[in-house]
């Protein structure tokens, strides 16, 4: 990853990990890849491109495996209330000079610098690029502006609690599959590992690429 040198100007790497990991089986954040709890691989890596790290840690109570010191952590009112109400918490929570939001679960293992580079690179006036991958919208691998997050809040109060709410906002970029390998993101890399098979197949995916 890179060093803190060629970090992103104006980014903010927002981390969702409130869920109940029920495919799981054990909570996501501090399941071990390769020796190491999920959550703080991701906000390491996060962090190496990403000035600003937030996380959005679902319920207060809960623990969390060690983080980078200057990691800004917010919880729910309410326990498992969901992506779309830990989007909701963010706002506050980032630093007014943030342009860009990167909207990741916890279960990213791999994706890396040049991915959100390569995404980054993409935004220019759209309120959000949006990975598609195989069809599905990963919406919990996305790019935002920073202003675009008052419409989480603003779905949130019209009752909506699903993230594939926010697809319907206007002004988004969708990245297919064919966008996606035209600026050379693997889409394995923007997709989830939500249960053990998926997490076993990243683990091995990453022994490979490492030196």
């Amino acid at each position: 990853m890179d060093g803190g040198t060629n970090r992103i100007e104006g980014l903010c790497a927002a981390i969702l990990c409130g869920g109940r990991s029920a495919r799981m089986g054990r909570d996501k954040a501090s399941v071990p890849f390769l020796g190491e709890p999920m959550l703080a691989r991701l906000a390491r890596r996060l962090s190496d491109i990403a000035p600003e790290l937030v996380i959005a840690a679902g319920r207060k109570e809960r623990s969390l495996p060690p983080l980078p010191a200057h990691a800004h952590i917010v919880h729910d009112e309410r326990d498992y209330e969901g992506p779309l109400a830990g989007c909701t918490r963010l706002a506050s929570a980032i630093a007014p000079q943030t342009r860009h939001v990167l909207l990741c679960a916890c279960d990213l293992p791999l994706i890396d610098a040049h991915t959100i580079r390569a995404l980054h690179a993409e935004v220019g006036d759209a309120t959000a690029i949006v990975p598609v991958v195989a069809g599905r919208a990963q919406t919990l691998c996305s790019l935002w502006r920073r202003e675009a997050l008052e419409h989480f809040d603003r779905l949130w109060r019209c009752g909506k609690r699903k993230m594939a709410a926010v697809l319907d906002l206007p002004g988004l970029r969708l990245l297919d599959d064919d966008a996606l390998a035209a600026i050379d993101v693997d889409p394995t890399f923007l997709v989830g590992c939500n249960d053990p098979v998926a997490l076993a197949r990243a683990e091995a995916r990453a022994s490979q690429d490492q030196p």
